[in-house]
């Protein structure tokens, strides 16, 4: 037994905490790699053919229950952060 096995701390205390919409960002960001591959980020599928078209993906996360207000808001700042991005 170490010195470290005798704490109340977490295990996890340095491990960042998510951001509140973090999951939102990612279904999002996963909703627009089908319209947009050529996003930051995002790997192309292997074996993905010249038209784009590429092997089946896995099945898409879950909808979340959000109300359309705050999608509204969060699509919104989406935007914003998606045109500001630098360009290749």
């Amino acid at each position: 037994m170490s010195a470290a096995d005798d704490h109340t701390d977490p295990q996890n205390r340095g491990a960042p905490r998510p951001r509140p919409h973090d999951w939102l960002d990612a279904y999002v960001h996963f909703r627009l790699a089908d319209l947009d591959p050529d996003l930051e980020g995002v790997p192309e599928p292997e074996g993905a053919r010249e038209d784009g078209a590429g092997p089946e993906r896995s099945q898409p996360p879950p909808v979340p229950e959000v109300t359309p207000e705050e999608l509204a808001a969060h699509l919104a700042e989406l935007v914003e952060r998606y045109r500001r991005r630098p360009q290749r």
